[in-house]
C-alpha cells in the first residue's frame, strides 16, 4: 500500500492507497475484507460512488455503506473507514490533526472545474472548525499528461474555467493532452 510521508507521524491515522498487487478492489466486499485483514477487526466502511461532480458528504455516524453521486467523504469518527475508487483521477487525502478529521476526494478535471477541492476545504472549516493552516494534504497517483488525451471541445471547456492554466493543455501531433 502507498502512504504519504506527511501523515507518517500520526500513529492513530489509518489510511492508504491500494495497488494492483493488493488485489481487486472494485467490489465493496473486497475492500471490506482487505481492510478487515489488515486491522483484524470488522470494518465499518463507507464508499463514495463518484459522479465527477462537486458533492462532499459529511459522515457524522456509521450509516449507508455507499453514497451515489458523491466525490468526497469527510469524517472525524475514528470507527468509520472512508473509501473512494479512482482510475485516471487523483485521490486527494486531507487530514486535520487538531480535530482528527479526514477527507478523501476523487479529483478529475470535472470535479476540479466544479470546485470539489474548495467545497471539501469549506466542509472542514464549517463543519469541523478546522483552521486552514492545520490542513495536511496528500495527493495520490493519477493519469499523466502523456496519456490524458482530450478533445478540442474539452480543451475549450477546461480553459474557460482555468484561464491561468493554458500551459497545462499540451498540443502534440494535432491532439490535445491535459496535465492535471
Amino acid at each position: 500500500m502507498l502512504e504519504f510521508k506527511i501523515f507518517k507521524t500520526f500513529k492513530n491515522l489509518r489510511y492508504g492507497i491500494t495497488e494492483k498487487n493488493n488485489g481487486e478492489m472494485r467490489a465493496f466486499l473486497s475492500k471490506q475484507q482487505f481492510l478487515s485483514s489488515l486491522t483484524k477487526q470488522k470494518i465499518r466502511l463507507i464508499q463514495a460512488e463518484q459522479s465527477h461532480d462537486n458533492k462532499v458528504k459529511v459522515i457524522s455516524r456509521y450509516q449507508t455503506k455507499k453514497f451515489k453521486g458523491v466525490d468526497a467523504l469527510i469524517t472525524n469518527k475514528p470507527e468509520v473507514y472512508l473509501t473512494i475508487t479512482v482510475a485516471d483521477c487523483f485521490p486527494v487525502y486531507f487530514y486535520d490533526p487538531k480535530t482528527k478529521t479526514i477527507a478523501l476526494v476523487q479529483t478529475g478535471w470535472r470535479g476540479i472545474a466544479k470546485d470539489i477541492i474548495i467545497n471539501t476545504v469549506n466542509k472542514f472549516l464549517k463543519n469541523f472548525n478546522t483552521e486552514a493552516q492545520n490542513l495536511l494534504v496528500g495527493i495520490g497517483p493519477g493519469i499523466h499528461k502523456c496519456h490524458y488525451f482530450v478533445k478540442e471541445e474539452f480543451k475549450q471547456e477546461v480553459l474557460s474555467k482555468f484561464h491561468d492554466y493554458q500551459s497545462n493543455v499540451i498540443k502534440k501531433n494535432d491532439k490535445y493532452f491535459l496535465d492535471l
